[in-house]
């Protein structure tokens, strides 16, 4: 293992054991049903797309959604990562922290994801496919039973649209998970006028 593959290894380790705090909304399986998948759709991607950096991607696979580990409520504030130190703790240089912050920055903004470069990319469209993955819509009806049916197919209209429109901006991607995305589309209450054809 090099030095990168060892950096990225105790980021990885402290993101885990951060996410299994019990304070954590989304604990019990964060890790397994998001962060896991993400980075298997990614590192296909990263196949696809050999002149990405590969590592780069790994460790932003890690951190796209720290913010919520580390404050829920303000997830998607890129000082959070910052002010955590978990990638100086991890061992990783100034240079490097302030080039992850700054991907960080361009991904939360989600303003033009489709000219960010290619390692942003690669982890927005995974992110957005990752939650067409597993029990990743039922577990946001589970973590709000006080919503009402409603609510629950707006809110995740809101969601797939944006992952849809905005995250995900790799064709081969879109192209893969075109058939989840139309399922979604039923579950969030888009129903079709025939069934049979």
């Amino acid at each position: 293992m090099n030095k990168e593959e060892q950096l990225h290894s105790r980021l990885k380790e402290l993101v885990v054991q951060q996410s299994a705090s019990p304070e954590f909304k989304h604990h019990k399986w964060f890790v397994q049903w998001h962060l896991e998948i993400v980075q298997a759709i990614a590192l296909e991607l990263c196949d696809k797309y050999p002149s990405a950096d590969r590592i780069q991607v790994l460790n932003l696979v890690w951190l796209h959604d720290y913010e919520k580990i580390v404050d829920f409520d303000n997830q998607y504030n890129t000082e959070l990562v910052a002010s955590s130190n978990v990638m100086a703790e991890a061992g990783f240089k100034e240079a490097s922290i302030a080039k992850m912050l700054s991907d960080i920055n361009i991904y939360n903004a989600k303003a033009n994801l489709h000219a960010a470069s290619i390692e942003i990319q690669i982890v927005s469209s995974s992110d957005a496919a990752s939650h067409m993955i597993g029990p990743f819509l039922s577990l946001y009806w589970y973590e709000n039973p006080e919503k009402s049916i409603t609510e629950l197919q707006a809110d995740n209209l809101k969601k797939f649209s944006g992952d849809w429109d905005k995250k995900m901006t790799l064709p081969e991607v879109k192209a893969a998970f075109a058939g989840r995305y139309k399922f979604i589309q039923e579950q969030i209450g888009n129903i079709p006028t025939s069934y049979l054809g």
